[in-house]
């Protein structure tokens, strides 16, 4: 789908056009869903996701007059709303359940989006690939969705909220954590060991 497409869509959604809705949801809606399940589907329950996208969804057809394909296309703006909702959600959520959340407060994806990352170095490219590898590869499911919950709250994810969304105990929460640690910290080590074996041969 082109820029043009885009603009013309958002166009047709402004005259109240439902078919061009129709077209866009077509186009992005599944990748969406597949990208937002995967990055979140761990650390924050699935009809809270759902609840997110069809927010998004409405704000994207009430605001179609808003897009700027300067800033990208339907699909990177409908992401952007949704990933935003996620968040909005789950605090909604856990001011009803007066819980803590897995997801900091302080936390903003669109604010978050508009910061330009920091360039990273071919050191720390290949710390994270390998990190990333040993998560997905040698690390079970329960230990792999701590981390990754971990992960997204740049710290330690709420051991409750976690108990709750995998139908498990906090001590159990603490317990896989701490496994998944040493794993890491091995598996590294190992990774490390073998890059001074592989240079020393040079």
């Amino acid at each position: 789908m082109t820029e043009s497409d885009d603009e013309d869509l958002a166009i047709r959604m402004m005259d109240g056009d439902k078919d061009a809705l129709r077209e866009v949801l077509r186009e992005y809606l599944e990748p969406i869903k597949e990208v937002l399940d995967g990055k979140y589907g761990t650390t924050v329950q699935q009809a809270d996701i759902d609840g997110a996208v069809n927010g998004a969804i409405m704000k994207l057809w009430q605001k179609a007059g808003e897009f700027n394909k300067k800033k990208g296309t339907l699909g990177s703006w409908l992401y952007t709303m949704a990933e935003s909702a996620v968040i909005d959600v789950y605090r909604r959520e856990k001011k009803l359940r007066k819980r803590c959340p897995i997801l900091p407060d302080d936390y903003d994806v669109a604010e978050a989006c508009e910061e330009e990352p920091p360039e990273l170095t071919k050191a720390q490219k290949q710390y994270l690939k390998d990190l990333d590898h040993i998560i997905e590869t040698k690390l079970p499911p329960l230990q792999k969705a701590i981390v990754k919950a971990d992960l997204v709250v740049g710290g330690t994810a709420d051991a409750g909220s976690l108990a709750e969304l995998h139908s498990t105990s906090k001590n159990s929460i603490y317990v896989s954590r701490n496994k998944a640690h040493e794993t890491i910290r091995r598996e590294m080590t190992k990774l490390a060991q073998e890059c001074e074996r592989l240079r020393g041969k040079k």
